[in-house]
């Protein structure tokens, strides 16, 4: 066996081995999920239940607004991402393709934003919230999340990358600037496809900000209401498990979905040499 197959091989290896030790808590908590009664505390602990069990799912469902919870997030999540999209896809093309003063500078300042921790801008996030009058709203929670600098950062990146020859036909049959970026966006889809992937995983997932700006019952997300069945004196972990199980699915379509874009172009298709 030759020296670069013996690599290939350890590379595969160890790329299994981080694999199952990321899959490990994931697929722990799915076979928890159909446990019933004490089997979910039993010691020594077993993955794989004794009796699989659907009453921690029908529980789930059937109380704590499990559904309504999902719709929520499920609304915000879409939405967000959709701006999300349009915002980062055009501060991306303009910083990489316009020339104006100072693009420079702005791409490092909003570079410098992505290093300050997301919890020590909370209290002012809430601030501008409540002047704003969007406090308890779900236009608060779409608009914190319309710009990302990692979005801008990504579609700037690409854009940076797309030769100049796409635009300088395009100005020459005389479309505008938007014209042209409209024109120039499908080149852009694997890396709109990883955005969309990150944006709906950061929105569906997020907690801490919605349990700020959301206070009615009824607009509750699904975290909000997972992080409710852990109470001051009792945790209800069954409904807990399963209702975690159950908020895994989403992101699971949304990955499949989008997976085939992912990576998948080819810049210089359509320019001659």
């Amino acid at each position: 066996m030759t020296k670069r197959k013996t690599n290939e091989i350890l590379v595969i290896l160890v790329a299994f081995a981080l694999a199952a030790l990321f899959l490990f808590p994931i697929l722990w908590i799915i076979f928890s999920s159909f446990k019933a009664g004490e089997e979910l505390f039993e010691l020594p602990a077993r993955m794989i239940p004794r009796h699989f069990s659907l009453a921690n799912y029908i529980e789930a469902l059937r109380y704590g607004n499990f559904f309504r919870y999902s719709l929520n997030s499920l609304f915000i999540a879409v939405v967000a991402t959709s701006v999300t999209l349009v915002i980062n896809s055009l501060a991306g093309y303009s910083l990489a393709k316009l020339r104006f003063t100072g693009r420079h500078f702005f791409f490092l300042l909003l570079m410098s934003a992505a290093m300050v921790p997301g919890e020590s801008i909370l209290y002012g996030s809430l601030e501008v919230v409540i002047n704003l009058g969007l406090y308890d709203n779900y236009l608060a929670l779409v608009l914190a999340s319309a710009a990302t600098p990692t979005g801008v950062f990504m579609l700037r990146q690409f854009f940076s990358y797309v030769p100049n020859e796409y635009l300088e036909a395009a100005r020459m049959e005389g479309l505008g600037e938007f014209r042209i970026f409209w024109i120039m966006l499908p080149l852009a889809k694997s890396v709109l496809a990883t955005l969309a992937i990150f944006s709906f995983m950061w929105r569906w997932n997020d907690l801490i900000f919605p349990l700020m700006v959301i206070s009615s019952p009824d607009k509750y997300t699904v975290q909000i209401g997972i992080a409710n069945l852990i109470g001051e004196y009792r945790v209800d972990w069954h409904r807990l498990i399963a209702s975690s199980t159950l908020s895994m699915i989403p992101m699971i379509i949304i990955f499949f979905m989008f997976q085939r874009y992912l990576m998948n172009y080819n810049l210089d298709s359509g320019v001659k040499g």
